[in-house]
């Protein structure tokens, strides 16, 4: 949990429900996708929705 999540554990589950995953990214999370971004020899747009 960052910094910005301490002490607002209620406030970030009820934001998860919005979103389309129905949850938060967690840090290891962001660290795959720009993984799988760093990977591309090219990439769209459109590949990234797609990853």
């Amino acid at each position: 949990m960052t910094r910005w999540w301490e002490g607002r554990q209620q406030q970030k589950e009820e934001l998860a429900g919005s979103l389309l995953l129905g949850k938060t990214a967690l840090p290891v999370d962001i660290a795959r996708m720009i993984f799988a971004v760093l990977e591309q020899e090219a990439l769209t747009g459109q590949g990234i929705l797609d990853l």
